[in-house]
């Protein structure tokens, strides 16, 4: 996996309460885990999501678009 950070995380009583229940109920083996799987999801796939949706966008315009105008309408989305 590599290396990795610690950190330390307050948060609500009731989020940590709810976050706990949700991850024993679908079967994460703590709430690190849980977390962990939370972050992955909101850094990376939604990422990709949003590169596939700007591709879609692009190949039905039909225009092409330079690297500047890439950047640009990627930081739109």
């Amino acid at each position: 996996m590599g290396r990795t950070k610690q950190i330390s995380l307050a948060i609500p009583e009731i989020l940590y309460k709810e976050s706990e229940e949700y991850s024993k109920n679908y079967g994460y083996k703590n709430l690190q885990e849980f977390i962990l799987d939370v972050l992955r999801r909101k850094t990376i796939l939604e990422k990709v999501e949003r590169y596939e949706k700007a591709e879609l966008q692009a190949l039905e315009s039909g225009k092409r678009m330079s690297k500047k105008q890439a950047k640009e309408f990627l930081r739109r989305l």
